[in-house]
């Protein structure tokens, strides 16, 4: 019997570290299978006047019926000129498809150049795809260096204030249901890149635990504005690696990237600010309100070139402890047993000499008949 009890247990260890592992080998295929939208090169480097092509690729796309591409830039360094579909190449492969012509404009917020198209399927879907969405024809227009975008629903290509008016990147499935997916950037240099750097963050905020604790957010206007959630005494992690520049150092070496960034000069919105050698760092807000954080970067020549200043809105609310009612419930409870056992002791006492006078009544009495 106790053989059998043994090898019942060897049984189960085996059965679960079998089933540990292909939860851990599950949770890794899918960190590995996010979908994304991808601009193709990274970094591209050319003269002022010159052509050039950008591919932008979806990759571990599950099921996909309809996208839309939404792309921002710099106005002044590069125009795009058309967008198109390549035959035979394309995520949709040779399947029926309606292509939307592309739409130009100028966002109406952050004056940035904007380019939005798209393509559907009439009776079909792409399923489980890696491919290219579509094709950029660009031109670069003068010396600099600037970001060329994919628009997010988060920081969409606004016509015009309003949100109806707002165009925006995104892969639908069979069932139009929006798919969440990571989205790259590119860099274009242009004439060698000699002008002043460019500024770009993230931010990472925490969220509180509202099952034990009063959550009072602070919340933005109405409008379709790009914006950040954070709270009182809880930290919020600010990462500038993206930020940008091209240098030429005193000993003739070129640098690019952020490590041609020397200083990163923070502005947190509620009148602290900051500058950092390294792009990261943590900041705690200490006080509510709807604020704006900003960051600019300065690269390594001599003398130094400043970047454009980039902010985001930051709305710090207060989360709150419940309040504890338990030690003055308890209080009460006390008091009030207290009190009940103070009215017993009384009463009690009251009755016992009520008792004691009614007995000396009787003998009293009694002693006073006549015999």
């Amino acid at each position: 019997m106790q053989g059998s009890n043994c090898s019942k247990l060897g049984v189960i260890v085996i059965c679960a570290i079998v089933l540990l592992g292909g939860s851990v080998q599950i949770r890794k295929t899918k960190a590995d299978s996010e979908t994304q939208m991808i601009i193709h090169p990274g970094l591209i480097n050319v003269e002022p006047g010159d052509n050039f092509t950008i591919t932008i690729n979806a990759t571990n796309v599950a099921s996909l019926s309809t996208w839309q591409l939404a792309l921002k830039y710099n106005l002044t360094l590069m125009n795009i000129t058309t967008m198109w579909v390549p035959d035979g190449v394309s995520i949709f492969g040779n399947l029926a498809s309606v292509a939307v012509g592309y739409i130009f404009g100028v966002d109406v917020l952050d004056h940035m150049g904007y380019v939005a198209y798209g393509n559907s399927l009439i009776l079909d879907t792409v399923t489980s795809a890696n491919g290219i969405l579509c094709k950029v024809n660009c031109t670069a227009l003068e010396e600099g260096t600037t970001t060329i975008l994919i628009a997010t629903k988060g920081d969409r290509a606004h016509a015009t204030p309003s949100n109806y008016d707002a165009y925006y990147s995104f892969l639908l499935d069979a069932d139009n249901n929006e798919m969440q997916y990571a989205e790259t950037s590119s860099t274009l240099i242009s004439g060698g890149g000699t002008s002043k750097p460019l500024a770009k963050f993230t931010v990472t905020t925490t969220a509180p635990d509202n099952s034990s604790r009063l959550v009072l957010s602070n919340h933005p206007p109405l409008g379709d504005i790009l914006y950040y959630q954070t709270y009182v005494d809880m930290p919020v992690a600010f990462d500038g690696s993206a930020s940008f520049g091209v240098t030429t150092l005193t000993n003739g070496t070129k640098v690019q990237g952020n490590v041609a960034i020397s200083k990163y000069i923070w502005n947190f919105g509620d009148g602290n600010a900051t500058s950092t050698e390294g792009p990261l760092i943590n900041y705690t807000y200490k006080k509510t309100g709807n604020l704006q954080v900003s960051l600019t970067v300065e690269d390594k020549a001599d003398p130094p070139a400043k970047s454009d200043t980039v902010s985001y809105n930051m709305y710090v609310g207060l989360v709150l402890d419940y309040f504890n009612w338990a030690p003055f419930v308890y209080g009460v409870f006390v008091l009030v047993g207290a009190g009940l056992i103070y009215y017993i002791f009384m009463e009690t006492r009251k009755y016992l000499r009520s008792r004691k006078v009614m007995k000396a009544q009787k003998m009293l009495m009694k002693k006073s008949r006549p015999s």
